[in-house]
């Protein structure tokens, strides 16, 4: 029984450990350096993303592992 609790545990610490998030922030701007307002930035392949406000930043959270935006 000590051994399947003590399992759970270390389950328990793994999974919390590797579920950290980020938090991705930049600025949006063209090949003059000009910022460009609201827009959208997503992660490739999901449905989860953030727009820029009206100086181009924008921030994302992400969770931890390679990603591509």
């Amino acid at each position: 029984m000590k051994n399947h609790f003590l399992a759970i545990i270390i389950l328990f610490i793994s999974s919390y450990s590797s579920a950290q998030v980020y938090t991705l922030s930049g600025k949006i701007v063209d090949n003059k350096n000009q910022e460009i307002p609201f827009v959208t930035v997503f992660v490739k392949g999901t449905t989860k993303g953030t727009a820029a406000n009206i100086k181009g930043e924008y921030s994302l959270k992400l969770s931890g592992g390679k990603q591509t935006i």
